[in-house]
Formats: C-alpha cells, structure tokens, sequence
C-alpha cells in the first residue's frame, strides 16, 4: 500500500516525525480478518522516498531507504467457555453497540463450528461440549441483538461479520431494511451473487445512490464470474 503524504518535508538533525498509518486500510486487513480469532504474527516492511523500477517492483530513491520491522503480534481470542460465555452475553446487553467487534468474533466462531473447515482447530472447540449448540446460541444472540443495533452499527456488522447460513436471518433483516447505509453496506459486503434479491430492490428504489451501488456491484459480479 502507498502512503502518501501529501506535503513536502524538511527535518533538521535529530528531528523526527511520526506518521500513524492503519495497515488495516490495505490488503493486509483481508489476511487479519480472515482467520480473527487466531491472530497474526506480522512483519512490515517500508520503502521510504520509492521510485518504481518496473511494473511490480519498487527501489528506493537517492534520499529513500528500505526499513524493516521487528515481528510483532496481532492477538487473537483464546477461546474458552468463559470467554465464549462472557461474548454472549456482551452482544446480549442493553449496550451492545459497545461490543460491535465481540459480534465479528462470534460469527467466526459460528462459521468454524458449523462449516468446520480445514486448517481450524476445530478440536478446541469441541472440548466445550456440543459444538453444535454452542453454535445455535451464539447465533441466536447475534440474530436477536443486531436487531437492537442502530442503523449505523447495522451497516458495521453486516460488513464485518462472515457470512454463514446459521446466520441468515440477520441478511434477511438487512434486505427489508429501509436505512439507506444498511442497504449500501449489504451491496458492498453481502451479495450472494448476480441475482441476489437486493440488487433488484435497489435498482427499483428511489434512492439514486444506492442503485449506482447496486450496478456497480451487479457489474463487478458478473465480471468476475465471466473470468472464472
């Protein structure tokens, strides 16, 4: 990802100036958010003053260096009981919208325990008791709180959890929205495909804002469908 500054910069001797940036604003967020309850351990690696040597390759310029970070660790959730417990009833609360975060965790887990895919360590889980209820619980305090959820923590959900169907009455809730962002962030984040009933609904909705959306992402679809 380039960081643009956007300003010319002159440091005398000594001087320093920090830059914060948010990885998660890059490509690296898709590798963080697919695996969330497990963590990360990352290295970054910075190019500084860069100039681009070929199509997919960048140098460092005269006054330019390359900087390397130390490992550092991006925690994960150790999952327990207690914590499984404690997230429940978090999401469950008169004030989930604090727990906005704790309802992306969950759907993980759901996801884990009921499509059980390769690389989880599923056997974890399963040291909880019966996954399966576990899992019905938890998606059924997911289901019944975002239903709680303001129209802006609606649409930070719906692009922040994962998509499985033990939580579809959540995307069933969303399609009959009538929030303007909730309808966007579906189209964003959501579709099942080409032919998912939003699409249709918003291109035959008022707003002009969210029928671009719905082209748009009709567009992208059966663009990438056609290269597959």
């Amino acid at each position: 990802m380039v960081v643009d500054l956007d300003r010319r910069l002159r440091l005398e001797p000594h001087e320093r100036l920090v830059i914060p940036v948010d990885l998660r604003r890059g490509s690296l967020a898709q590798v963080l958010n697919r695996w969330p309850l497990r963590g990360a351990t990352l290295k970054v690696t910075a190019t500084m003053a860069f100039y681009v040597a070929s199509a997919d390759s960048i140098r460092p310029g005269v006054l330019g260096s390359d900087v390397a970070s130390a490992p550092f660790r991006v925690d994960g959730v150790r999952l327990s009981s207690q914590w499984i417990s404690s997230a429940i009833a978090d999401v469950r609360s008169q004030d989930a919208v604090k727990d906005l975060e704790t309802f992306a965790l969950l759907s993980q887990l759901v996801f884990i325990v009921t499509r059980a895919q390769e690389r989880v360590p599923l056997e974890a889980v399963e040291l909880f008791g019966d996954p399966q209820r576990m899992a019905e619980d938890t998606a059924a305090a997911i289901i019944h709180a975002y239903g709680t959820l303001d129209a802006i923590s609606r649409a930070w959900v719906l692009g922040a959890m994962v998509r499985t169907p033990a939580l579809e009455p959540v995307y069933l809730m969303a399609q009959k929205d009538d929030d303007k962002l909730v309808r966007i962030a579906y189209l964003l984040y959501c579709l099942t495909g080409p032919d998912d009933p939003m699409i249709d609904a918003a291109r035959r909705g008022d707003d002009a804002n969210v029928r671009l959306v719905a082209e748009t992402m009709h567009a992208v679809i059966v663009a990438a469908s056609a290269t597959q």
